[in-house]
């Protein structure tokens, strides 16, 4: 009776675990990743607790008590994620209302929480936020933090595929941000060529690539230089690469003034660390905390995504700040 009993268990048990493997490559091929290891997992899963049935079945009497006190022990942590699963399919059922999506998507959402989730999130919620801002910002963070030289490796290939201009200046782009800015400096001045030798925007980059390497002198020159050719271009990058470049020649008066009025119309906040930061150096403290203080003031009235966006500059003000409280100004 036993064995027939086990046998019933297990048959069920293996019809139950059909149909999960079923669901999971039914949701892996929407996807068109391979399903072999969550199969693979599931099955392992099933056979490890079909042989725990089995040794259940061959134990004495006297250790079937401690046998369901071990049991119970395992299968309370299910219970407390059963609520996070809910809440999870409850928020996609949300999204599924608010985005016009099938009806039929409630009724997976609710009557399989967990797996209804997984199916939607893949299915539905990451294609779309792919087109949205946050959803990009989110990729590109991602790619970046798994494969940070991942730009630079494709602007390369694609360099070398065929060395057209845009190509040029998207390979000098990911050296910049690579913080290779010899090299980057070397494929903006290659740029300024033909139709594009009076080209303001490579100018700019070409300054901050010279003003990255140590060069603020022929910065500032290339900058002048623009500026009197071109008395109309505006360009906010290009400006906080001219304050910079003056402020590291050591004319304090004229960085002074062209960090001021970059602080006065920046919408974002790196103007703001690099005036202060130029003002600790100067050893004018008391400004430089006066500042940051500022600057931290005014992010904590802004949204949060616009906080996000500015969480590079806004952390080094903060760090400059402790920096300053502490009695010190370096960087």
């Amino acid at each position: 009776m036993g064995a027939k009993s086990i046998a019933r268990k297990g048959s069920s048990l293996e019809s139950f675990m059909t149909f999960i493997r079923l669901a999971i490559a039914a949701t892996c091929a929407l996807q068109q990743i391979r399903s072999t290891d969550l199969v693979a997992f599931v099955t392992k899963s099933a056979t490890h607790s079909m042989r725990r049935d089995e040794l259940a079945s061959a134990t004495p009497a006297a250790d079937t008590s401690d046998l369901r006190e071990s049991r119970q022990g395992e299968n309370r942590m299910p219970f407390l994620g059963l609520g996070a699963h809910v809440l999870v399919a409850l928020f996609f059922a949300v999204h599924a209302v608010r985005s016009g999506q099938e009806r039929y998507w409630l009724g997976i959402l609710f009557m399989f929480p967990l797996l209804g989730s997984v199916i939607y999130a893949l299915t539905i919620w990451l294609p779309e936020m792919r087109y949205t801002r946050q959803g990009r910002a989110l990729v590109g963070g991602v790619k970046r933090a798994l494969d940070p030289s991942r730009e630079l490796r494709e602007a390369q290939e694609a360099f070398a595929d065929a060395a057209t201009t845009d190509r040029r200046l998207r390979l000098a782009d990911a050296l910049l941000i690579s913080g290779r800015a010899s090299e980057a400096a070397t494929h903006y001045e290659s740029a300024l060529k033909g139709i594009h030798a009076d080209d303001a925007d490579i100018q700019v980059k070409l300054a901050q690539a010279l003003l990255e390497c140590g060069h603020a002198p022929r910065a500032r020159e290339l900058l002048d230089d623009l500026i009197k050719r071109k008395p109309d271009y505006r360009s906010p990058e290009g400006h906080l690469t001219y304050a910079r470049a003056v402020a590291a020649e050591g004319d304090r008066a004229k960085a002074r003034e062209e960090f001021d009025a970059l602080v006065g119309y920046s919408s974002g906040f790196e103007a703001h660390a690099y005036y202060a930061q130029a003002l600790a150096d100067w050893d004018e403290r008391e400004r430089a905390s006066e500042l940051c203080a500022s600057a931290l003031a005014k992010a904590k009235r802004l949204p949060a995504y616009a906080r996000r966006m500015n969480k590079p500059a806004l952390d080094r003000i903060g760090q400059l700040a402790k920096r300053l409280a502490a009695g010190e100004a370096g960087r």
